[in-house]
C-alpha cells in the first residue's frame, strides 16, 4: 500500500464526516490517521473522487 495523498481537516470530527462520505461511495482505499487526516492509498479505485469528496467538506492536500 502507497499513500497518494494526504488531506488534513480542522478538526477531527470534519475528518469522521469526510470517511463517512468517503465509504458511502467508495469501496476502500483511504484511511484515517488518529488526528484529522485521511490518506488516500493506491488500493483506492477512484483518487480523483476521493479528493474532491476530501475537498468538498473541507480537507486542504498536504
Amino acid at each position: 500500500m502507497t499513500i497518494i495523498s494526504v488531506y488534513k481537516f480542522k478538526n477531527p470530527e470534519s475528518a469522521d464526516q469526510a470517511l463517512e462520505a468517503l465509504w458511502r461511495r467508495l469501496c476502500g482505499g483511504f484511511e484515517r490517521s488518529a488526528g484529522a487526516e485521511i490518506w488516500i492509498t493506491s488500493f483506492c479505485d477512484n483518487a480523483y473522487l476521493a479528493g474532491q469528496i476530501c475537498q468538498s467538506l473541507g480537507g486542504e492536500a498536504k
